[in-house]
């Protein structure tokens, strides 16, 4: 069977779905805290917001600008941007310009003759038209990657001139290593008070967390849910099919829905482990196994970033799963 039209807005709307958790909810506060600054006017501070792949991150930025942008036909309260492909202080300012609407197709065509003095005047001229509150650069971690001290700082200074001249907060989002912004005394103190990161679920130290993610995740289910996430032996599966990462864990919810509604069937363990069989075929399924003998592995460090020399190109080094847990070794360290 394929499924309906209404079948399909019903998936579409699970995985659109956004969970206010109990750490989204802290950097939404820190968020709505700035953007509030930011109408009372004066000096403004900015926020660094770090996230491996997978924890929520660009999710979150989406959910807030979004909330905050909509109904509104000319403002833009919310300036959701990232860093360029061409990394110049004057294509940093050009793309925003460009996410703020202003370039259209004709602006490449003149860019060789707009000055980098006219460029700032135009972006600061126009987020005070949009009537902007908060400018958000995701994908930050791409300037620490590709571009040497001294490029970084003059991009870093471009971003402090335009939140001073236009009294907007910024806030840098990106991976981990996107902290080394906090080399720039100027940045750190910009950054004092205002640094979130997201981690990955951890079942072993931060357990009630993930059990009300889960409870969350139920809520948002557009079918009848016969067996709850939150049974013990389910929320175990579903870590161990998951590792902690929540875009996996959406994932697999996710094909288990649309299992269940090609089928007309409620969700229930056996559409789990349906589920698991598809996106990871040959895989041990811990939806098939015993509590006791389910695998639960977390990650216990995030992926770096390794700075290249004269003898080593640079890289990323991947996160880092810890050995495999027993549920004897999860509840001894609850």
């Amino acid at each position: 069977m394929s499924l309906t039209d209404a079948n399909k807005s019903k998936i579409r709307e699970f995985k659109d779905s956004f969970c206010l958790y109990s750490p989204v909810r802290e950097v939404l506060a820190d968020l709505e805290s700035l953007y509030q600054s930011a109408e009372i006017g004066g000096d403004q501070l900015s926020m660094l917001l770090c996230g491996d792949t997978g924890t929520g991150k660009s999710a979150l930025i989406r959910y807030f600008s979004e909330t905050k942008n909509q109904n509104q036909s000319e403002s833009l309260p919310i300036l959701l941007s990232r860093v360029p492909s061409k990394l110049t202080v004057e294509d940093t300012t050009r793309q925003l310009l460009s996410d703020l609407g202003v370039f259209g197709s004709s602006s490449h065509r003149h860019k060789n003759t707009q000055s980098d003095a006219h460029l700032t005047g135009r972006l600061l001229d126009a987020l005070r038209v949009k009537n902007t509150k908060l400018i958000i650069i995701n994908e930050f971690q791409e300037l620490i990657e590709f571009k040497g001290a001294r490029d970084r700082q003059a991009i870093g200074n471009r971003l402090k001139l335009i939140s001073e001249e236009a009294g907007v907060p910024i806030v840098l989002a990106g991976m981990p290593w996107i902290d080394e912004i906090l080399n720039d005394s100027q940045w750190a103190s910009r950054l004092a008070t205002r640094r979130h990161t997201l981690n990955y679920l951890s079942l072993s130290k931060r357990p009630k967390e993930y059990n009300e993610l889960l409870k969350l995740l139920e809520q948002s289910i557009p079918i009848e849910v016969e067996n709850s996430l939150t049974e013990f032996e389910i929320s175990l599966s579903l870590f161990a099919a998951s590792c902690g990462e929540i875009r996996q864990l959406k994932a697999l919810l996710t094909e288990a829905i649309k299992l269940c509604l090609i089928s007309s069937k409620p969700l229930t363990k056996q559409s789990l482990s349906d589920s698991f069989k598809n996106l990871y075929p040959g895989n041990e399924n811990p939806f098939d196994l015993p509590k006791e003998k389910i695998k639960i592995r977390e990650v216990e460090m995030h992926s770096q970033y390794i700075r290249g020399d004269s003898s080593h190109r640079a890289s990323i080094e991947p996160r880092r799963l810890s050995d495999v847990m027993t549920l004897t070794q999860i509840l001894s360290k609850k």
